[in-house]
């Protein structure tokens, strides 16, 4: 036994503890890179204990979820994670058959999807769904009625302030929109009639793209990426084969988010 990061927490040799936002009723993780993490997680096999709570966020040291903990150290940042991940375990097999220019391609998709659409997915959401988003995230507000408008105002601020930060708070909304069209329509030119983007079979490329689009396209209402998704049907197929192939158990964690608040995975490449 390994002594933890954590006071009071023991687990085995190589068992990786992931601590992520609650589990929802509508998908297991409402963050992009908590979900692209476990995901991966499943899919290079790694035994790992999945902690959803709130409790954990500032524990971290970034102060922000996901991160992890394997053999009693700290890691963080979904893409070095990822990198951590690959080099313990030696799982550098699982992206071995792409050429180099897939490779490529993999970081250009990881950049544009991870910021440029991943933040017009968060425009949409919290600046024009906040209300159904904090439903949908349980969000508890006591007095709605008199809390709610300062609650749009101080979360509206924070987002526009970080628009302007990334160069999005520059543009109107017809702009960002059409941007978020842009960059879906590129995903599904480069996925053409495949059945993931490289073939037959999932790379770490379909686990980032199916991530992010996967916060729009499984929310409970109506949205411009679901929209854009569902319009083209090669990305729409694309969803739920990923979906699919690696969460099986998808309807059990999201009847009952707070009893799988935490579970325990084995080894076993999807």
């Amino acid at each position: 036994m390994s002594k933890p990061f954590m006071r009071g927490v023991t687990y085995a040799q190589d068992m990786v503890r992931l601590y992520q936002f609650p589990r929802n009723a509508h998908i297991p993780n409402l963050s992009p890179f908590c979900l692209k993490l476990e995901t991966f997680l499943r899919h290079a096999g790694i035994k790992h204990e999945a902690i959803c709570s709130i409790e954990n966020w500032k524990k971290g040291k970034e102060g922000k979820f996901p991160w992890i903990e394997l053999n009693g150290q700290p890691y963080h940042d979904s893409d070095f994670i990822m990198q951590k991940l690959t080099n313990h375990f030696k799982l550098d097999h699982l992206e071995a058959d792409l050429t180099d220019e897939q490779k490529g391609t993999t970081r250009a998709v990881m950049k544009m999807v991870e910021q440029s659409l991943f933040e017009t997915a968060l425009y949409n959401r919290l600046m024009e769904n906040l209300e159904t988003s904090l439903a949908v995230g349980r969000v508890k507000i006591p007095m709605k009625s008199l809390l709610m408008p300062f609650v749009k105002y101080f979360i509206h601020r924070k987002i526009h302030t970080r628009m302007e930060g990334v160069g999005l708070g520059r543009h109107t909304r017809e702009e960002i929109y059409s941007i978020a069209k842009t960059d879906v329509k590129a995903l599904s030119q480069l996925l053409g009639d495949k059945q993931f983007f490289f073939g037959d079979k999932p790379h770490n490329i379909d686990i980032i793209v199916w991530s992010v689009l996967a916060e729009s396209y499984y929310m409970p209402w109506d949205n411009m990426i679901k929209g854009y998704v569902k319009d083209s049907k090669n990305l729409d197929g694309f969803m739920g084969r990923m979906k699919q192939h690696f969460w099986p158990d998808w309807e059990e964690i999201t009847a009952k988010p707070k009893k799988n608040a935490q579970n325990k995975e084995d080894r076993g490449a999807s």
